[in-house]
């Protein structure tokens, strides 16, 4: 028990000075602070969100929000060569006992070159600003824990030169993508593939409440491949994903499968009635969770639920819970211009 109790303090503390950028599970409501060429790659216009609630069965819950959208500019419909795409993302993440809250904001700015019919290659930028502070009184510190129980009159000993700060910070990504659309949905011949790499925190932006004069945050490096594949003449649809992340000493590997059932089709040719799918699926993060995700679609809008159960050495305090995501998304797509991009 003096273990547990020592370590959980010790996560506390730590999670909430070290210098790393917060995570979702469902990367596919997340794209802004995936790759920035994300932006305008896969719809006309979508808007995304996300909330993350992680390690409320143990503590102080960690939470998490992130809210985007981006549109697709194309500067010549008849003959495009290309198209633009940008994008905007707020992001609210609130840490551990200790309160540390990040609110950052940023835009993403991207082009995407047409290759060949269906195939596109992007290059984005992403550029923000990110607003830091922390409750220092809030928080339970390992030299708090007198050798038998956490006592909280117990001095720290930790201080904090600011309890605010700002930060600029950089990113780029580059992206593949195919896409072949299906005359009809009651064909389910569609296919999409993404396939990208980035890196944030470029610039590498000085990062602590304690001493800025040696602290930066470390680069993200983001890989990931995404399928969608629809299995003609069925109603079934997988896709499966899968993603790596390296932020310092800090690797995280995530692979899995949503599986799909379209309840209701619709003719890409016309909005006569709206489709929907329901859809199930299990990704799993190396050495730390199992993630259960469900999700239902109707027309333009899906909404997913996901839930990690902890299997790491922290499994014991958390009881195997770690945390629920909730996503919402909405898109629009011009089903009447088919040749518009070329796809």
């Amino acid at each position: 028990m003096k273990k547990l109790l020592y370590s959980l303090f010790t996560i506390y503390g730590l999670s909430s000075l070290y210098a790393q950028d917060p995570h979702f599970s469902q990367y596919d409501f997340t794209p802004s602070i995936v790759n920035p060429a994300l932006a305008g790659a896969n719809h006309d216009i979508q808007a995304n969100s996300a909330y993350r609630n992680q390690w409320n069965s143990i503590g102080y819950a960690f939470q998490s929000t992130n809210v985007s959208a981006d549109i697709r500019i194309i500067p010549n419909k008849r003959l495009p060569k290309g198209y633009w795409g940008f994008g905007l993302m707020f992001l609210n993440d609130v840490a551990g006992g200790a309160r540390m809250t990040n609110n950052s904001l940023a835009m993403n700015f991207a082009y995407h070159i047409l290759l060949k019919e269906g195939h596109t290659f992007g290059l984005g930028v992403n550029s923000g600003f990110g607003f830091n502070s922390i409750s220092g009184t809030n928080g339970r510190w390992a030299s708090q824990f007198d050798g038998v129980e956490y006592n909280m009159l117990t001095p720290s000993g930790e201080q904090f030169n600011a309890a605010t700060y700002s930060i600029f910070n950089l990113g780029a990504g580059l992206l593949y993508t195919y896409k072949k659309r299906e005359m009809y949905m009651t064909k389910n011949d569609s296919r999409r593939i993404n396939i990208g790499v980035s890196a944030y925190n470029l610039n590498r932006p000085q990062h602590s409440f304690v001493d800025r004069d040696v602290a930066k945050l470390p680069i993200r490096f983001v890989g990931f491949a995404s399928l969608v594949y629809g299995l003609a003449d069925t109603r079934l649809v997988i896709e499966p994903g899968v993603y790596y992340q390296q932020q310092g000493r800090a690797r995280d590997i995530y692979a899995g499968s949503m599986v799909k059932y379209i309840v209701q089709d619709q003719s890409s040719r016309t909005t006569a009635y709206d489709a929907s799918a329901v859809g199930l699926g299990m990704f799993y993060r190396n050495f730390d969770a199992l993630v259960v995700r469900a999700s239902y679609e109707q027309f333009n809008f899906k909404l997913s639920f996901g839930y990690d159960f902890n299997i790491s050495s922290l499994a014991r305090a958390s009881r195997g819970f770690g945390g629920f995501e909730l996503g919402l998304r909405w898109t629009i797509d011009d089903p009447y211009t088919p040749t518009r991009i070329k796809k």
